[in-house]
This record gives C-alpha cells, structure tokens and sequence, in this order.
C-alpha cells in the first residue's frame, strides 16, 4: 500500500513471503511512499503475477471531490495505477479492494478466522468509516456501514487538533491526557459534534474557558459510549462468535480496556492500523485467484 503508511507484501498462494513498511528503509514515521530498497527486496522474494491495492482510488476520488479536495482528486500522479508504473511496476495488473475490506482480510489472515464479527473504525477509508463484517471461511460480508463525512477516528483526530496537538499523530497523548480530567465538564459540549462533519477541524466551538484534560476526558467518554454501541450491535449480528476490532480507533488503548471489561468474545488484532493492509490486500487477491470461492 501508499499513500498512508506505506508498505509492500509479497504472498504466493496464501502464504506471506515478505513485508516491510517503507518506513523502515527511509527512517520518515509513516512514510506515505514506496521506495528503491524497499521494492528491490520484494522483488528478490518473487516478481508479482499481480499487485493487490488495499484501497479503491476511485470512490476515494468521489469523496474527495465532494469533500472539497478538487485538486487531490483530479491529480492523476495520485492514482495509483501512475504512481506504481512510475516505480517499476508498470506490465502488472492491478487488483483494487476496498479499504475497510483489506483490513477485514488481515484480520482474517492474522488470526485465521473462520467464523467472526470484525468491526473495522478509522478516520476515512474511501467513504466508509465505521464498517462491521461478517467472516464466514473465505467470504466476506459487510453487514452495517457509517460513511464519511461522519466518522468516530475523524472526530478524535478533530479534537485532538482543538486542544493544540497534531492530527494523526498525538491521539496517544490525547488519550492519555483524558484520564487528568473530569468529562462532565464539557461532555454535552463535545458530545453533538460526534457525527458531524470535522474533517477540517471543529469549528465555532469556544474551549478556552474549559481545561484541555476536561476537553480530553469529553471526548474520550463519547468515543468509548459510541464504541460500545457498535460493538453491542455487533454481538447481535455474532451468534455467539467472536468480536474483532481493527482500523485506527482500535489503537485507542482506555477504549478497548473498556470494552474489554464488558465483553469477554472481544479482541483487538496485533497492528490494526493502515500499514498492513497491504497484507490484507494481498490475502484478497490471493482469495479472488482459488477456484470456486467468492470473496
């Protein structure tokens, strides 16, 4: 995958050769891009038949276009299709698959599920954000959706931006500053933007007679009610199976202790975040090539 976390998976017939992140050859955190070291050494594992994209870039595109980012979506240096070609990748089909659908395929690989619930919750995959699915063998079937522009990762982010800190970087931090506070001193404030559209931050919402722990506890009181929302949903749709939970959110660490205590079946895969999926975009490629097997 590129573009977020970028990193490259090699797999031949249901088995992982190789991964790495891009990250660990450039030393940047996160690293949005491929690079040399790291595609001549994927390369020496095999030369890839296909190339499994763990997101769909022109629903992305869509949702960039109504969200406002007409520059980014009209770019055609940013589909991925250009980008890969650029980079030595250029006789290879492309399969796409949807974001949330590739981090439901790495959990399935990760853990090798069977029969499962995966709630999937981030900032934005290319217009769903909340995503549950249902993991019976093979198939994978997407059974509730929240899209964009209502998101829980994005509302996090948005206020981890309101109290001075950065976006897609600090939410740790906002989380470990909410346990200092009280969050009934501004919950009712926090608690009507949860769904509204803060893709671009929160706007008109006046915290400076609030102390920034209070604004933290807010808020992450409002993510772990809503979390527990989904989640009940999701024991409804189980049948008694077991409960994943993966994307950006599930990073969130008091969230999941919290739903943890409430739920016994529940479980947060090993590196939810977007790195590995390009792990699932390549378990999904895979799946798509077996005989007589619908994914």
């Amino acid at each position: 995958m590129l573009f977020r976390s970028a990193s490259l998976a090699v797999m031949e017939n249901g088995e992982l050769l190789f991964f790495k992140k891009a990250s660990e050859y450039s030393g940047v955190p996160n690293d949005f891009f491929l690079n040399a070291g790291l595609i001549a050494d994927a390369k020496a594992v095999a030369k890839p038949d296909v190339i499994g994209f763990f997101e769909n870039p022109y629903i992305k595109k869509y949702r960039q276009l109504i969200s406002g980012q007409i520059k980014i979506a009209l770019d055609p240096e940013l589909l991925p299709k250009t980008y890969l070609q650029r980079v030595g990748f250029a006789k290879c089909p492309i399969e796409h698959h949807t974001h949330h659908k590739s981090h439901v395929a790495y959990a399935k690989y990760s853990l090798s599920l069977n029969d499962a619930i995966v709630l999937v919750a981030d900032a934005i995959g290319e217009m769903d954000t909340v995503s549950i699915w249902r993991v019976d063998g093979d198939k994978l079937i997407k059974l509730y959706n929240i899209k964009y522009p209502a998101s829980l990762g994005l509302f996090y982010s948005a206020f981890t931006k309101l109290a001075g800190m950065t976006p897609v970087r600090d939410e740790g931090k906002f989380m470990q500053l909410s346990t200092l506070g009280n969050p009934d001193m501004c919950k009712n404030l926090v608690a009507p933007y949860l769904y509204k559209n803060v893709h671009l931050g929160v706007k008109g919402l006046d915290i400076s007679d609030y102390h920034t722990a209070d604004l933290a506890a807010a808020v992450q009181s409002v993510f772990q009610e809503e979390l527990l929302r989904l989640v009940t949903l999701c024991q409804k749709y189980s049948g008694g199976s077991r409960i994943v939970f993966t994307g950006g959110c599930a990073y969130n660490k008091l969230a999941v202790e919290y739903i943890q205590k409430q739920f016994s079946s529940f479980c947060v895969v090993d590196n939810p975040g977007d790195a590995f999926s390009s792990i699932g975009a390549a378990y999904l490629t895979y799946l798509k090539t077996k005989p007589n097997e619908k994914y």
